[in-house]
């Protein structure tokens, strides 16, 4: 494996410091930080670890920034090629390729919702299924996927023209109507199911979704999840997937980390957004699978204090996760 995860510190009380140079005044402590250990480097069991000596609010000023990029060039040398973050949307793309979780989980949105349909006794074949678009190329994986295996399904887009050449080929190939919406007031988006997401804002959605719907977030709109939470409780949100892969249980950005460094398929699909069908093809024969999915609880943020995900399949909480 060579995946390096680019952590950050909780509290800047937390880094790795000489007693001596916690004594010192802000100013020279920081100077001394960034001069002389912007970064802690450990070995994982599928790479490297990198550790900036800073927390996430001092992460965005230009000299850590840059200290940010320079440990990925670093990273890179070492053999790295991909990496995990949980601040990977704000990090330097151009170096090394992010895993996010969301190519991943693209690929798998019937599954991710059949475990809430069994649930209410509906099957996927009996379900509705609506896709928010989000203006990425995600979406195209899910219904290359998706369309094998409903019969109902939707997209709320502001792009619709871009799914006209997908409505011809699903009608030719299974008589399917892929339904166009431009509001989520519509009556097919009130009726889903299940719907997945992969839209930034969407706070038109809250009252929007069906009484016990399932709603799948891979646009890492945590405002919106956190908002669900609050105010629908009825409706089953997850804004994370967990996978069955190579003999353990992981996440899924690491999961897709994984699938990216052994499948020459899944590579080309992450990096061109090509052959989704092939890609999950051997994922599925490789025994690649979803097995729960993380419901979002409403929760009090503590203040001023971050939280960092973990990738590692053995910190996964089992109480966090229900599954599929």
């Amino acid at each position: 494996m060579s995946i390096v995860e680019v952590e950050f510190c909780q509290s800047k009380e937390e880094r790795a410091l000489p007693f001596w140079v916690r004594r010192l005044p802000v100013s020279w402590r920081e100077s001394y930080v960034l001069r002389r250990r912007p970064v802690l480097w450990e070995q994982s069991e599928e790479g490297m670890i990198c550790r900036l000596q800073t927390d996430r609010e001092g992460y965005f000023s230009p000299a850590w920034r840059a200290a940010a990029k320079a440990a990925l060039e670093e990273a890179k040398y070492r053999g790295a090629k991909i990496a995990l973050s949980p601040l990977a949307a704000d990090l330097p793309q151009e170096i090394l390729p992010f895993a996010r979780g969301g190519k991943l989980a693209s690929l798998f949105a019937a599954e991710s919702g059949a475990f809430w349909l069994k649930k209410k006794g509906k099957g996927l074949e009996e379900a509705i299924f609506v896709l928010a678009d989000g203006g990425g190329e995600e979406i195209f994986a899910a219904l290359e996927t998706l369309s094998q295996k409903v019969n109902r399904l939707g997209v709320l887009t502001d792009r619709p023209d871009v799914f006209f050449l997908w409505q011809e080929r699903m009608m030719a190939e299974r008589g399917l109507v892929l339904e166009t919406l431009s509001s989520c007031g519509q009556d097919t988006f009130r009726q889903a199911d299940a719907v997945i997401s992969w839209q930034k804002s969407g706070s038109a959605m809250t009252y929007a979704l069906r009484q016990g719907a399932f709603f799948l977030d891979l646009g890492d709109n945590e405002a919106l999840r956190r908002r669900l939470a609050s105010v629908r409780p009825d409706v089953c949100c997850a804004g994370n997937l967990v996978f069955s892969c190579g003999g353990g249980k992981r996440e899924s950005a690491a999961a897709e980390a994984a699938a990216f460094l052994e499948s020459a398929a899944f590579a080309r699909y992450f990096a061109k957004g090509e052959g989704a069908g092939e890609a999950k093809a051997w994922l599925e024969e490789n025994g690649w699978s979803p097995v729960a999915t993380a419901r979002e609880k409403e929760r009090k943020k503590p203040k001023n204090q971050g939280e960092i995900p973990c990738f590692h399949g053995e910190n996964i909480d089992k109480n966090t996760y229900l599954s599929i």
